[in-house]
């Protein structure tokens, strides 16, 4: 007659049954994660992951882009760039970039943020230069606007400068004479356009004299011939800018009251 196994050997044997159980299980939740097709489906949720990623990406950026296309059809555009004034290249508020409410405007004013520009003149400065013989210093452009026509050394005032600094520092620029005299002769209202947007300029025009015999070198990136002469119409009717014309013909009409 077989004797009963004791309770503590009862414990062990169950005890062992259940650690082989267990890594039986363990074996087999192994070999079914490093089966070709668990790596399969585990890419494939990734996959789908990163697609809907980006498809929610580019409708993001569809939207985006959709939404600045409708800003821009609702902004008019000018039917001739060339001759466009500054005020209505102001689409957009250059503070906060919210779209012009009131195209064309001055001043400008963004109801959004509270900035405002005022699209005042610019200053510009021109020297009559004369020699001795009472003859004028003309100088042909080599750039637009203006390119190949006549014009008087000179340029845009820049931030800091008085209009006298401003009309020495443009003469030494372009033709490396230095200015030992100047009076004012005129002022008046021009405009100026620039890579299709036109700016208003208010020119100050200065009569100017310049040491005997000073040597010319013309600044190439901006005068290509220069020439002193006492201009006739042939000069005057291809002038690049109208308001140098009409500092010429002044100069013209004061020397010959001068001369009597």
């Amino acid at each position: 007659m077989k004797k009963k196994p004791s309770a503590a050997t009862v414990k062990k044997t169950a005890k062992k049954s259940a650690s082989r159980k267990s890594a039986k299980k363990s074996s087999r939740e192994s070999t079914r994660k490093s089966h070709p097709a668990a790596h399969q489906a585990s890419g494939n949720d990734a996959k789908k992951s990163a697609s809907k990623t980006v498809k929610k990406s580019v409708k993001k950026k569809a939207a985006k882009k959709s939404a600045v296309k409708s800003v821009r059809k609702a902004s008019p555009k000018p039917s001739r760039r060339s001759q466009e004034p500054i005020e209505q290249a102001f689409r957009y508020c250059p503070s906060c970039q919210t779209p012009s409410e009131h195209l064309g405007a001055i001043p400008f004013r963004c109801g959004e943020c509270g900035f405002a520009f005022f699209f005042g003149p610019v200053a510009a400065v021109g020297g009559l230069i004369v020699n001795e013989a009472q003859e004028l210093l003309l100088v042909r452009r080599a750039r637009d606007p203006g390119k190949g026509q006549w014009g008087l050394p000179g340029g845009f005032v820049d931030r800091g400068e008085s209009i006298e600094e401003a009309l020495r520092r443009e003469v030494i620029e372009e033709t490396q004479l230095k200015v030992t005299e100047l009076t004012l002769l005129t002022t008046g209202p021009n405009t100026y356009t620039y890579a299709g947007v036109t700016a208003d300029v208010i020119d100050l025009f200065f009569v100017c004299k310049v040491p005997t015999n000073a040597k010319i070198q013309l600044e190439p990136t901006e005068l290509s011939e220069f020439k002193w002469c006492v201009p006739t119409k042939r000069e005057l009717n291809n002038m690049a800018f109208p308001s140098n014309r009409i500092a010429v013909e002044q100069w013209l009409q004061e020397r010959k009251q001068a001369s009597k």
